[in-house]
């Protein structure tokens, strides 16, 4: 009914129609089933599959990152978990309150949900991550007594405000950057990405927004300070007493006896910041941790980065000018072969790459398809008006072009071949038995059928005429091909008598490269014939699914090298403003450069030429083509992860530099602070996203694979190689131009591995 689908109540017509219809069949009396496709049901299979992936992104992929969050953290027990579960909450209830008020205005497709899911588990974990790690570095260094701060300023509420003023400085450039990339989708023409575009942007808006304020405000309660609380007194040999995070890149070099000294004093101090007031001293730490004795520091206890941390022993390597060379080697003999290959992307447009494969609707039509062929299932309709000229469509002359145009068609979309997706042994639902189709070799035409050719024979204007007569006598009128006639003529005339279609029915299926070389083969023979005046002032149009699906698609993708353009630069602009310097954006775009290039030839070398069917697992498996969603879609969110990462590392470089540090030592201690949490960050957001490879939709779980395979790639070899190698190249002098650094006094290390210190003595001024 009308008034069902006007208010919007169109998915509970189809099941009430669905069980109505299936309530009628008798299994055991009935040879016959019921079985239900198209676009309505082709929608509803898609939002079941969606929320069916979200459940997984809950109930899997969420607490699998909340463990990995836990991993890193230098905490006791799980409690740490609540912060970012209610950061998480949080952010899905706000931008759940903008998107429902925005589904208004905005056409929302089904998986953006998805999409806006692993966004929020994955930046929403990372952002709370850099906050806490930050916190609780800063807050060793304040309860140790190694942070020079005057005795106003010994506070808890001192250490969260310089926590904003550094990560959060560095989390705001990161979040404007990724949602300008995100928004660079608005501006293709097709309204299912523009969600996408909006939907992420509001997403990554909201985290920023709850990680600025719910964050900061747990940390201020005693209930925060209940949740993140450092260890307690441990012994320092003790394996489970230190999280992996510590063996890896954390390691210290401390004796048993220091670590355990230096736990106890800061396990106190922190107790006493909290419980007993704002202000910490040095006199009162030393009295709060009387029980033991304070042991002198050592100049290992002072080391900013430990010898024997993995970052110390890499970043020597990188920054050593002939290994830094051949590990630059290595990464561009890995990424330029590969990297090639996106240049060969080739895309489908069928709507099977956004359908669940297993989908009822789907097996329907591919039931159909294998006895009828999929021509028949998504016909073209070619439409000739002649209301511009003022003509009629039952005149001879209109016949007559109808006639020459269909000729035309013809002899110009010849095609033959095999439907793509037939199927060749199917199963009859009437007499169980086996159909075999020996249609291998057979010639697939076209056919047209109108008022002026009926099933490949043309009608004369005479025959049209006598069919009308004999509608006037039809009961008395003895031949039926006339009344066929005068019904095809009802179902495809105007009441006007300006306008119809011929019904085009391919060989072929309409969606691959056969289907849509015959459309274009049509529509240049129309052109040609509105060229040379053989059409008569009367216009034809080519309508059909396939045509509306490549039309809209083919807009997208001329609209997509300003899309890439403008979001690079964007990148730059942004990039440039946030570090006041010309060449670290440079080095970002291409650094972003190499990474799409990897990740759309690897895509290429996956689902084209088919270099892991052997695994046998569907998120790895190719027919030849991938979704045409998944570059598009998946192009600003690989800028902008890409970015992300870069402006941790590069902001916590600049700031050591900022504070003194030579060149080299910047690099070497802002790899090392930063290494294993931005590590960690990226194993969680390929977590988030990677939770999609397993969705049933090859749209999704491909821009899946693409985006985990990018997270992965710029963790482990763009940030962690990659951007040292090319920082050391270009040296103090042009890494940070035209911005001036000051006179760097401290050393971490000389080409002898020596470290040294400043005239006063202080190895760690960290603020």
């Amino acid at each position: 009914p009308i008034h069902v689908v006007e208010t919007g109540h169109f998915r509970g017509f189809l099941n009430t129609l669905q069980e109505l219809l299936i309530a009628s069949v008798d299994p055991k009396q009935d040879e016959f089933s019921i079985r239900f496709t198209g676009l309505s049901w082709f929608q509803r299979d898609l939002q079941d599959s969606t929320h069916h992936d979200l459940k997984r992104m809950d109930g899997v992929v969420l607490p699998l990152a909340l463990l990995i969050l836990c991993a890193v953290l230098p905490f006791t027990g799980f409690m740490v978990m609540l912060i970012p579960i209610w950061t998480i909450i949080s952010t899905i209830c706000a931008w759940s309150i903008i998107m429902r008020m925005l589904c208004s205005f905005i056409q929302v497709t089904q998986f953006t949900p998805s999409v806006m899911m692993s966004l929020t588990i994955g930046m929403g974990i990372d952002y709370t991550l850099f906050l806490l790690s930050r916190y609780l570095v800063d807050m060793e260094l304040l309860v140790s007594g190694r942070m020079q701060l005057s005795p106003q300023r010994q506070s808890k509420s001192y250490v969260i405000r310089t926590v904003l003023e550094t990560s959060g400085h560095t989390i705001l450039a990161s979040g404007l950057t990724l949602q300008c990339t995100f928004l660079g989708l608005c501006f293709l023409p097709l309204s299912m990405l523009r969600s996408v575009g909006v939907g992420s942007a509001i997403a990554i808006g909201c985290a920023l927004i709850v990680n600025f304020t719910i964050v900061p405000a747990l940390l201020h309660t005693q209930f925060g300070y209940w949740i993140v609380k450092p260890r307690k007194k441990r012994r320092a040999d003790d394996p489970e007493a230190r999280t992996w995070y510590e063996w890896w890149c954390c390691s210290r070099g401390n004796s048993t006896e220091e670590q355990e000294t230096e736990t106890e004093q800061e396990t106190d101090a922190v107790d006493y910041l909290i419980l007993e007031g704002s202000e910490i001293t040095e006199n009162s730490i030393r009295e709060d941790a009387e029980e033991e004795p304070e042991e002198p520091e050592t100049t290992n206890e002072d080391e900013v980065v430990p010898k024997d941390s993995i970052w110390y022993k890499l970043s020597r390597r990188l920054l050593d000018e002939r290994k830094g060379t051949q590990v630059l080697l290595a990464i561009l003999i890995l990424v330029l072969p590969v990297g090639i290959y996106c240049l060969d992307v080739k895309t489908s447009i069928s709507f099977e790459s956004l359908l669940p494969q297993s989908s009822p609707s789907l097996e329907t039509f591919h039931y159909l398809g294998a006895r009828f062929g999929l021509g028949p299932l998504s016909p073209y309709h070619i439409i000739i008006d002649g209301r511009q000229a003022d003509k009629h469509i039952d005149s001879m002359e209109a016949f007559e072009v109808m006639h020459k145009l269909v000729d035309k068609l013809k002899n110009a979309t010849a095609t033959k071949g095999v439907a793509s997706n037939q199927i060749d042994l199917v199963r009859s639902s009437l007499e169980e038995r086996e159909l075999q189709l020996e249609s291998n070799d057979a010639q697939f035409e076209t056919d047209y059928s109108g008022i002026a050719t009926l099933d490949g024979i043309r009608i004369s204007h005479s025959e049209f005429i006598s069919s009308k007569t004999c509608a006037l006598i039809k009961p008395h009128c003895p031949l039926p091909t006339l009344h066929i006639l005068d019904f095809v003529d009802k179902l495809c005339t105007s009441t006007d008598r300006m306008t119809t279609f011929i019904t085009a029915t391919l060989g072929v299926d309409p969606f691959t490269d056969e289907g849509i070389g015959w459309l274009l083969s049509a529509r240049d023979a129309i052109a040609k014939m509105e060229q040379k005046g053989e059409l008569r002032g009367y216009q034809v149009f080519i309508d059909g699914n396939a045509g509306t699906g490549y039309d809209a698609v083919q807009v997208v993708f001329d609209s997509f090298p300003h899309v890439v353009a403008v979001t690079l630069g964007v990148v730059f602009l942004l990039m440039g403003f946030f570090f006041k310097s010309v060449v670290v954006p440079i080095r970002s775009v291409v650094s972003i450069c190499l990474t799409l290039a990897f990740v759309f030839g690897f895509m290429v070398l996956l689902y084209r030429y088919k270099i892991l069917n052997w695994t046998g697992m569907h998120m790895f498996v190719g027919d030849g083509e991938v979704s045409w969603l998944t570059p598009i879609m998946s192009f600003s969110i690989i800028v902008g992860l890409a970015l992300d990462y870069d402006v941790f590392l590069i902001s916590r470089i600049l700031e050591f530099r900022k504070q003194g540090y030579d060149h080299k030592s910047s690099i070497v201690a802002g790899l090392h602070t930063t290494g294993g949490i931005i590590t960690a960050a990226g194993i969680i957001m390929a977590v988030a996203f990677g939770g999609l490879m397993w969705s049933a939709s090859p749209a999704l779980y491909q821009w899946s694979l693409v985006l985990t395979t990018a997270v992965l790639l710029d963790t482990f070899v763009i940030r962690t190689l990659l951007v040292p190698i090319l920082m050391g190249y270009t040296g103090d002098r042009y890494s940070w131009w035209p911005q001036r650094m000051p006179e760097g006094t401290i050393r971490i290390w000389e080409e002898s591995g020596e470290q040294h210190h400043d005239a006063n003595g202080s190895a760690n001024p960290l603020l």
